[in-house]
């Protein structure tokens, strides 16, 4: 339920006028989606499960890169006048670190997501695309600068880091196309929208396409992805000028559709281009996942204390609903009486569908079927109803938890006490995860000093 409420308000996301800096959330996933299929077979085994998250998490990196992702949003004009929770997509993907830009904190450094094609051409609405126009970071300097860093972290043996870095770099690139940013073209013009929507997603299909190796080095090849994405903005600038007419004048939106997604297919062929150079750049020097050792707790920020930007949310956690209509409050952490020093999780005054404290795919621990592992934690209800645990959860290659197993409830107030639970990964497990649950809880529940423990299989 979670995740599909989650997918839900995505989805609608992608409709508010203030967000559609380029593609949609759907066509980055159709159009990286169509590169990656294209790469030679041996590229696709080595990225195994690392390639569906590219094409359907982290090619959208920069668009769930806000600070309102977590918060609840009201009147937004696709939503209709009730409040809605935006699922943190930010946090639960780690997507300002991967982008690194951090719209909460005011950290790094944040590109326009388009070329300069169309971004010097539009009026300057606010200081910080004044900045970004003068420091010249268009989405072509994106694209090239990710590259490097995706390059970068794959020689250096950090295989999820790499991909997640070339999911940026495969953004830019492809904001560099849609067709109304190419010409300049005013987000409130009645045409901007359906210059840059498709369909028949199915239609961007460039099977049997070979990619183009664009550098031997990484120096000349990040030359070479900003010259491609540049390139790229200009070939869409001029089918812009025969989409708009089509629509504008013939209102022939079969014909539109065509060139529209003729910019798609060109977008994933050099998509292509740049993911098969990053391949042909590392040689045989191909990191892989690591197996998680065993005996060690592998919980990053297990007793809930690192904030180290002060949000008041702790580190390497990110707070879940079951149901995003909730609009109140449920998350917080406890200082005054933390089991041991430090801070506590606390989760209170729970709806009925749930919400939870959860390890953040981001920081999920790579694993694989029929490996072992036991979850401990210590849980103080105060006055507590409903159900209130811990659990193991595992995840597949689409980021959907195939099985959750839970500790016992507790209810009630005491003093702390310790839930422990082991399972082992279901066939067709890459990640295992932790959460703090509550359910129904109309007070409160504090949860602290986490361990996820790989036992011997």
């Amino acid at each position: 339920m979670m995740l599909c409420c989650a997918i839900l308000v995505l989805a609608l996301l992608f409709l508010l006028p203030g967000s559609a800096h380029a593609w949609g959330g759907p066509e980055h996933v159709a159009i990286t989606g169509a590169a990656l299929r294209a790469l030679p077979p041996v590229v696709l085994s080595w990225l195994g499960a690392e390639a569906v998250r590219w094409s359907q998490v982290y090619c959208q990196y920069p668009d769930f890169n806000w600070a309102r992702y977590g918060e609840v949003v009201c009147g937004a004009e696709a939503f209709g006048p009730e409040a809605v929770r935006f699922p943190d997509l930010r946090r639960d993907w780690d997507a300002s670190a991967y982008c690194e830009f951090n719209e909460a904190t005011g950290h790094g450094v944040w590109y326009a997501h388009g070329p300069r094609l169309g971004v010097e051409g539009s009026p300057i609405s606010d200081e910080r695309l004044l900045i970004t126009v003068t420091a010249g970071r268009f989405a072509e300097a994106a694209a090239a600068h990710f590259f490097g860093r995706a390059v970068e972290a794959l020689r250096e043996g950090r295989l999820r880091d790499g991909v997640r870095f070339a999911g940026v770099m495969s953004h830019f690139l492809e904001d560099c196309s849609p067709p109304p940013h190419a010409m300049v073209m005013e987000y409130l013009n009645p045409y901007h929208g359906r210059m840059e929507q498709i369909p028949n997603k199915s239609g961007i299909d460039i099977e049997g396409y070979a990619p183009r190796i664009l550098g031997s080095n990484i120096g000349e090849a990040r030359a070479a992805v900003y010259r491609t994405a540049r390139d790229l903005s200009v070939s869409s600038n001029q089918q812009a000028q025969d989409i708009f007419r089509h629509l504008a004048e013939r209102d022939d939106d079969a014909a539109a559709q065509e060139l529209i997604l003729q910019c798609a297919k060109e977008t994933a062929q050099r998509v292509n281009d740049v993911a098969g150079t990053v391949y042909s750049l590392l040689g045989d020097s191909l990191p892989q996942l690591p197996d998680p050792p065993t005996g060690v707790n592998l919980l990053p920020n297990p007793s809930f204390d690192e904030d180290i930007h002060g949000q008041n949310h702790p580190d390497k956690w990110v707070r879940e609903w079951s149901d995003l209509s909730i609009s109140r409050a449920s998350h917080s952490v406890e200082r005054h009486t933390p089991r041991c020093v430090g801070r506590a999780a606390k989760l209170f005054e729970t709806p009925d569908a749930g919400c939870c404290w959860r390890t953040p795919w981001a920081h999920a621990i790579p694993t694989r079927e029929d490996q072992h592992f036991e979850l401990t934690g210590w849980v103080r209800p105060e006055t507590a109803s409903g159900r209130n645990y811990l659990a193991i959860l595992f995840g597949d290659a689409h980021a959907r938890i195939l099985k959750k197993v839970e500790t016992e409830s507790v209810t009630g107030s005491h003093t702390w006490n310790e839930l422990k639970v082991a399972a082992a990964a279901p066939p067709g497990t890459v990640d295992v995860l932790a959460g703090c649950f509550s359910e129904s809880n109309r007070v409160a529940v504090l949860f602290d000093d986490l361990s996820l423990v790989r036992t011997r299989d």
